[in-house]
């Protein structure tokens, strides 16, 4: 389990309830609190991803899937980050590959925006992932590819049906895309 204490500092004037990962007390959360919106952060590996040879914390990803499927099911937003990309891109769709980043640690990405995307990204963002995923044609079905890598890896998608923007980059590390967030979950 993981979580950046810069969210409380990049969404200082938003009320943050942290959910354990523990499956079973989920629903107690879910009962009793009105979310605006939902953050899938980053930090470890998921076990969809077959680069990765650490131990994926198994309740993590039951208390995951089970707050994408409370989001899309109540038409909250949700934001995923890096590690909460992968995770919502997985659990989504068939056939996500991943490859070795082949962007270092702590290198800046060069964001390449799509002609088709309604948000635009400028600048730099910091790379804090070993993977990638890999661009697809057939996620064009579900999702607006809204940015990738030099290397046509996908950096930033938008649910084309349900409230769900991605990023593959720690906008709460660089202090990156505070109103696009923002905006994304009012």
């Amino acid at each position: 389990s993981s979580f950046d204490m810069n969210w409380f500092s990049y969404l200082k004037n938003t009320k943050i309830t942290l959910v354990p990962n523990i499956p079973s007390r989920l629903n107690d959360y879910l009962d009793t609190s009105q979310f605006s919106g939902v953050i899938l952060t980053g930090g470890g590996d998921i076990k969809e991803n077959k680069l990765s040879n650490n131990n994926h914390d198994v309740y993590r990803e039951q208390v995951e899937e089970q707050l994408i499927k409370y989001s899309i099911q109540n038409n909250i937003p949700l934001i995923c980050v890096c590690r909460g990309m992968q995770k919502a891109m997985t659990f989504l769709e068939k056939n996500v590959k991943f490859v070795h980043n082949p962007i270092n640690i702590k290198d800046s990405y060069e964001l390449s925006n799509l002609d088709n995307s309604q948000l635009l990204f400028e600048g730099l963002r910091t790379c804090y992932n070993k993977y990638s995923i890999s661009y697809d044609k057939k996620f064009e079905k579900s999702w607006n590819i809204l940015c990738i890598d030099k290397n046509k890896n996908i950096l930033a998608i938008r649910h084309k049906e349900h409230k769900i923007l991605s990023l593959m980059w720690h906008p709460e590390r660089d202090s990156s895309d505070f109103e696009l967030i923002n905006s994304f979950l009012k």
